[in-house]
């Protein structure tokens, strides 16, 4: 299976090589546990190749996008005028505007369908080789049921797939555990940041629960977050 670099230095020792190309991962982890640095980090050494990455936010405002990745080095305003990366932000108001008159006039909010309508115009407008939807939590919430929300996001996971698009599909986790949500089966693989609190210092850990077609160290290794961005120490244990 080829693989592409995830640009985050000591992860791809874990994964045989980094991402497998044309696949989607879930990428869970619990509150500051850099999720979001990771993602945009992986886009950033995507661009530096060649490859042309999009960064979709539901949470994050791009203002703050800019903001901490100034702080790691990274040149996302350079980056999107040279057309490398793409940051779209989602908002209510935005969506609206794409969906129907009749239902606007409704001025209901958006539902799970809508919403991934417009990611799939967005993704339809450019060929793109990466990209980071942050977070699929969000999406979740939209939906009028889970059954709907289930049979949608299927839907969007097999439409990425078709694209060719290699996926980091953010996940927010309420616990450090191994507890597996919907997306994690839909997806090819699944990436559990974990934070671990301490007196005298604050731990993190990266931990690969599955990468199907690839041979993978499955151990819990420690991981900094660095004024470059995210590194992991594939040899080291966390305790």
């Amino acid at each position: 299976m080829d693989k592409i670099s995830s640009g985050i230095t000591g992860f791809d020792e874990l994964t045989d090589g980094g991402f497998n190309k044309s696949t989607v991962t879930v990428l869970g982890g619990t509150p500051g546990t850099g999720k979001t640095i990771f993602g945009l980090q992986f886009l950033v050494n995507g661009a530096k190749k060649g490859e042309k990455g999009i960064y979709i936010a539901l949470e994050e405002r791009i203002e703050d996008v800019h903001e901490f990745t100034e702080s790691f080095g990274w040149d996302l305003i350079s980056l999107a005028k040279d057309d490398m990366i793409t940051l779209h932000q989602y908002k209510i108001s935005s969506l609206e505007e794409k969906m129907s008159l009749a239902q606007y006039k409704k001025a209901e909010p958006p539902t799970t369908k809508d919403i991934f309508y417009a990611l799939k115009q967005e993704l339809d407008s450019n060929k793109y080789a990466r990209a980071v939807i942050d977070s699929v939590s969000l999406l979740k919430l939209a939906g009028d049921s889970e059954k709907e929300t289930r049979a949608e996001l299927a839907s969007l996971l097999r439409y990425l797939k078709l694209k060719k698009l290699t996926v980091v599909l953010i996940a927010e986790r309420l616990s450090n555990g191994d507890n597996y949500d919907f997306e994690d089966f839909l997806a090819d693989s699944v990436i559990q940041l974990r934070d671990y609190p301490s007196n005298e210092e604050r731990k993190r850990g990266i931990t690969v629960l599955k990468m199907r077609g690839s041979k993978i160290d499955r151990t819990t290794r420690p991981y900094f977050i660095t004024d470059k961005g995210i590194t992991v120490y594939p040899t080291e244990h966390l305790l």
